[in-house]
């Protein structure tokens, strides 16, 4: 529980969240993903690891 109220203090003073209507909000605005960017390999698609 220190450990959480602590991320949250230094969190709040550089400003990375800020708190509105008593609830924690990260303070750059969201920033849209390419749909080329979630193309990615999955586990299922990965080659098989060799032994070494």
């Amino acid at each position: 529980m220190v450990l959480a109220a602590e991320l949250i203090d230094i969190t709040l003073g550089s400003g990375a969240v800020i708190l509105r209507d008593g609830r924690l909000q990260a303070a750059a605005e969201p920033t849209p993903v390419p749909a080329e960017a979630l193309r990615v390999p999955y586990p299922r698609a990965w080659p098989p690891t060799r032994p070494r």
